[in-house]
């Protein structure tokens, strides 16, 4: 099923109507990703919007109406040059969490977070792990891409996330936490070994440890140089061959979803002051 100006109207109406939390969110993630790009910008890092962040822009002009978080791209190798310039800019209200930020987060990939604002979530593995974590507002997911990923090592090593799976397994006690943390640590470390040892592809994915078992494959071109889209009224960085990301990665992504795809993060509410 195709988008249509009326389904677009009903959708709005449905999950984001003006007023409501999630649309409230969706605001103050456009603010967040306005400073995240001038931020960038001001250091001459390239980023571009990806996942269902750049499918809003280029089916809704914006957030895809039920869509809760957004989603950015950066090359590999400006990881730690991006963890460390938001280190050190400062904003009164969004802050980066990492593993130096918030040591029991347990992502692969860093975030910029809300601190005025939190995720409800309705899976109780999620309400355990998300209770560990310091910062646990709306955010943005910082994925870096990499040209060096043998999939099949990367779904080995990935497998189960050890620190995630540690503290679903054995609780939030004071040795679990520490030795999910230390068990998180070791498969970072895998990971960028496994990298020094991976040849260059003729393709982009994401990097190691940060994608998900199926992965997804981006053609060399796809990615950089950067091109351009409007989100919310506003440009952004985009993928250098937007409709073959896009393709890569949805297939036909003008068809609508499932019904299934409207909650994925199955949220049960978002609070926002």
């Amino acid at each position: 099923m195709l988008l249509t100006p009326e389904l677009e109207i009903s959708f709005h109406q449905r999950y984001n109507p003006d007023g409501s939390s999630l649309r409230k969110a969706q605001l103050r993630m456009v603010d967040m990703l306005m400073w995240f790009d001038e931020v960038m910008r001001k250091h001459g890092v390239e980023w571009f919007l990806e996942g269902g962040s750049l499918l809003g822009a280029v089916r809704h002009k914006g957030f895809i109406p039920w869509d809760d978080d957004i989603d950015v791209g950066i090359h590999v190798k400006d990881v730690e040059r991006v963890r460390d310039i938001f280190m050190n800019e400062k904003h009164p209200q969004y802050v980066f969490q990492c593993a130096e930020t918030d040591p029991y987060c347990f992502y692969m990939w860093d975030t910029l977070r809300d601190t005025k604002s939190k995720y409800v979530h309705s899976q109780h593995k999620m309400i355990v792990l998300e209770k560990l974590k310091k910062y646990r507002g709306v955010q943005i997911d910082i994925f870096p891409f990499d040209n060096h990923v043998n999939m099949k090592v990367n779904n080995i090593l990935r497998y189960k996330e050890w620190g995630k799976t540690t503290i679903r397994i054995l609780g939030d006690s004071r040795c679990a936490m520490w030795l999910a943390w230390a068990l998180h640590k070791i498969q970072l470390v895998l990971f960028s070994v496994a990298r020094l040892l991976t040849k260059k592809k003729n393709y982009w994915t994401n990097a190691y440890g940060t994608g998900t078992g199926k992965g997804y494959f981006y053609p060399d071109g796809t990615l950089f140089p950067t091109s351009r889209v409007f989100f919310e009224g506003h440009e952004f960085p985009a993928p250098h061959d937007v409709d073959m990301f896009l393709r890569c990665h949805y297939g036909d992504y003008m068809q609508l979803p499932d019904d299934a795809e409207y909650n994925h993060h199955q949220l049960s509410d978002i609070e926002i002051w």
